[in-house]
């Protein structure tokens, strides 16, 4: 079994956005769909930082999300951006629960808005993780930093994982949570695949609109 935890904020507080909160939400519901289907034996998990109404709710357990987890608003911080969404999830209760009840093998990350693309190829194996790495040679800022759209790794890195979100969390992000999971190391970096750097996630940028794609 793959956990797939997809974070998500509908209703962004501050952050610059050109997609209203019902496209945003729209958005999130393809994330999902895309998620049950090219991952083969999933648990999608649903990490929203905001709200749902009711309605909205259903609809997202009816895309094929098994949890949603509402993280109080106020963990949600800019100093530490989505890190303590995660960090959250991943020390609760529920995900212990979750442990016990499935075989987890393996932890992805989807972040909300973004799609699996028709190229994505599901990859496991139990050593090494899945993300783009910028090393810093090759960055625009001269630091390295891994790409966090998308990412995954075997559950033998999750204490690994939780040791990142917290050096995040304490030290606040520098420059963004790209650079900040490269520097804390939130995955192993002599562990990533340096021969599958294509991941082939796609989706619209929040701040303008444009279309990327990893």
């Amino acid at each position: 079994m793959h956990l797939i935890a997809i974070t998500s904020v509908i209703l962004p507080k501050n952050a610059p956005t050109v997609f209203s909160t019902e496209e945003r939400f729209h958005q999130l519901l393809d994330t999902i769909k895309s998620a049950r289907c090219k991952i083969p034996d999933c648990l999608v998990v649903v990490i929203e930082g905001s709200s749902y109404t009711a309605d909205q709710a259903q609809a997202v357990m009816e895309s094929g999300a098994h949890m949603i987890v509402n993280i109080n608003v106020d963990v949600y911080d800019k100093q530490s951006g989505e890190s303590s969404l995660l960090r959250t999830f991943f020390s609760s209760d529920m995900f212990s629960d979750l442990r016990e009840k499935h075989n987890i093998l393996s932890i992805a990350k989807l972040s909300g808005r973004y799609v699996l693309t028709d190229d994505f190829v599901f990859h496991y194996d139990d050593e090494t993780c899945i993300c783009k790495i910028s090393e810093p040679e090759n960055s625009y800022s001269g630091h390295g930093f891994l790409y966090t759209r998308y990412y995954s790794f075997p559950i033998i890195y999750l204490d690994n994982f939780l040791q990142g979100l917290d050096e995040c969390c304490h030290h606040g992000i520098f420059i963004n949570i790209e650079h900040s999971f490269y520097l804390y190391q939130a995955l192993p970096l002599h562990k990533i695949n340096l021969e599958r750097q294509k991941i082939n996630v796609g989706g619209r940028i929040a701040s303008n609109g444009e279309y990327v794609e990893d």
